[in-house]
């Protein structure tokens, strides 16, 4: 694999016409066995959400991987994500992960928060993705389950530019907001560049 640095970015645009860029640069070195990747990143957004600025590092091993990732959310927060996780199947068409995050969060106008979850994720190569966590803000004592999934319905040749049905649930198992539930979901185009 060699040393590589790699420039990329996203536009995406969702059904309410939003608009989100995303842009990236990466390092990346070692080889397929264990290679480590470093970078930065900035995304900004039509919609009024606030725009995020970032560094991150990884590290894969065979089937294991590590990563932080630091994150700040402008006029919002700052958050230390530390990630792990472990290839259960991978036969280069059906990828199997069990995940594990821990998240520290600072508002600007509160006190820290730590948020872990632990889940299990499912991807194919045609681009379907599915996501199972069970997280627990602990200052809240607040548990939920989260589900996600996103399907490929279409793809230019080059991949340069997708379509994706997006979908999301979240069901709060305990603390304040106990027996509430949230989903959301979407159509989303984005360009590579």
């Amino acid at each position: 694999m060699g040393n590589n640095i790699d420039i990329r970015g996203m536009r995406s645009v969702s059904l309410l016409l939003h608009q989100e860029i995303h842009v990236q640069t990466a390092k990346t070195f070692g080889d397929q066995n264990c290679k480590t990747t470093t970078g930065v990143f900035m995304t900004g957004s039509t919609s009024g959400a606030p725009g995020k600025v970032g560094i991150f590092a990884e590290l894969k091993k065979e089937r294991a991987n590590w990563s932080v990732t630091l994150l700040r959310v402008i006029k919002f927060a700052t958050i230390l994500s530390l990630e792990f996780g472990w290839e259960l199947f991978n036969d280069g068409t059906h990828l199997l992960r069990l995940e594990s995050r821990t998240s520290f969060v600072k508002p600007d106008d509160r006190t820290k928060l730590i948020r872990k979850s632990c889940g299990v994720t499912y991807k194919h190569a045609h681009g379907y993705n599915v996501d199972l966590a069970f997280s627990k803000v602990g200052s809240f004592n607040a548990y939920s389950l989260d589900a996600q999934a996103k399907a490929s319905i279409w793809s230019s040749a080059d991949n340069t530019n997708t379509l994706h049905l997006t979908g999301s649930a979240m069901y709060h198992v305990d603390g304040p907001l106990a027996g509430k539930k949230r989903f959301s979901g979407g159509l989303k185009f984005t360009h590579h560049f």
